[in-house]
């Protein structure tokens, strides 16, 4: 039976069956993402905190709570960009996963459309 709506030029390589097993996907990276944030409630249910002004084309954000403190820096362009968002860390996942286990101090370099979560060491 033909499908109802036509297919993609590239729909047979840009599907779950060819996705599932890549761990460079999207489909890889969101499924490690939705495990990520059921292993860190604060990712849902701790304090926003909006982090100061960062350069055009990027975003930074912490979530904290008693589950602990996670950064969020993004960048959205395809130039590089310095983020100053963190207070230092552990990167739990990035767009880039040879970024993964990293740490960062400071300032956050970003590489083109690169985004990182961040767990910042326990205070007090």
């Amino acid at each position: 039976m033909a499908p109802w709506l036509p297919l993609a030029p590239d729909a047979a390589t840009v599907n779950v069956a060819a996705q599932a097993d890549d761990l460079d996907s999207l489909l890889t990276l969101t499924r490690r993402l939705l495990r990520l944030r059921r292993e860190h409630p604060v990712l849902h249910a701790g304090a926003f905190e909006a982090l100061p002004p960062t350069p055009d084309g990027t975003y930074a954000f912490r979530r904290t709570g008693p589950g602990g403190r996670l950064t969020v820096a993004l960048n959205l362009t395809g130039e590089p960009r310095s983020v100053p968002a963190s207070a230092g860390g552990r990167v739990l996942i990035g767009t880039h996963r040879e970024r993964d286990n990293s740490e960062v101090t400071g300032a956050v370099e970003l590489r083109p459309h690169e985004a990182l979560v961040i767990e910042e060491p326990a205070t007090g």
